[in-house]
């Protein structure tokens, strides 16, 4: 294994004499199985297999040498070298990081040809020489465009971005104020009665009081209707009425 440059050059060496060789533990230690460690910085890789007698001694369960690249993770365990086929095993997944230049951000800022875009920020490679563009936080999108990062619209998406309360979008983030007569931070929660709940209580203090002056004017007017009715209610009143006449004749 090599690049074009011949700056790097690895291999290493597996046995497999008697298919009882093969180790599906996930070691790949030199039997039926081996690895080695590709660096940094690397712009092409050639990879290359050679058997000392092409197969012919394992011709029968080892007809085929296989390589790929994967990540350090990756659990060797889950291939089966004995039934291992290419058009039915699927291959593991191998993620490629690219960079723009052979400079970090600091060399790369500032220039005609810098690479990111309005909202967007720089980051050094870790993995190679160059810089990769990244979306501000609370934007989306292609970083390399001019114009390539947009604002997120945070409110219309409450799973993500919680909100108890009112939810206004602004240019990077969002805002989120919690009901009236509540306190807190909308975005973790609020505190307090909502208003709609204020204003039920006070609504009901204010009929319950209603219903109370209610029946005490009902009270007070059965007490009088009882008071005229006990004194001689309508006669009671005409002969008082009658002394009056008399008095005045």
């Amino acid at each position: 294994m090599s690049d074009s440059e011949g700056r790097f050059g690895s291999g290493c060496l597996a046995f497999c004499s008697d298919r009882n060789d093969i180790e599906n533990d996930g070691s790949c230690s030199g039997f039926g199985c081996c690895q080695t460690s590709v660096p940094k910085h690397l712009k092409t890789l050639s990879i290359e297999l050679t058997s000392v007698d092409n197969h012919s001694g394992v011709l029968d369960f080892n007809p085929c040498s296989y390589a790929f690249v994967a990540a350090n993770s990756y659990n060797i365990s889950k291939i089966n070298f004995l039934g291992y086929k290419t058009d039915e095993t699927p291959l593991p997944l191998a993620v490629l990081e690219w960079v723009v230049g052979e400079g970090d951000c600091q060399a790369s800022e500032g220039q005609s040809g810098y690479s990111c875009g309005l909202n967007a920020s720089c980051a050094y490679s870790e993995t190679g020489g160059g810089s990769r563009c990244h979306c501000q936080p609370g934007f989306n999108g292609n970083p390399y465009l001019p114009q390539g990062c947009q604002d997120i619209d945070e409110c219309k998406d409450p799973k993500s971005f919680p909100c108890q309360g009112t939810c206004r979008n602004t240019i990077g983030n969002y805002t989120c104020d919690c009901p009236l007569g509540m306190r807190g931070d909308g975005k973790v929660g609020c505190k307090g009665l909502r208003l709609t709940t204020i204003a039920i209580v006070i609504g009901g203090v204010i009929l319950v009081i209603i219903i109370t002056i209610l029946i005490f004017i009902l009270c007070q007017k059965r007490k009088k209707e009882k008071y005229f009715r006990d004194n001689g209610g309508a006669c009671s009143s005409e002969k008082e009425a009658s002394v009056q006449s008399t008095r005045e004749f």
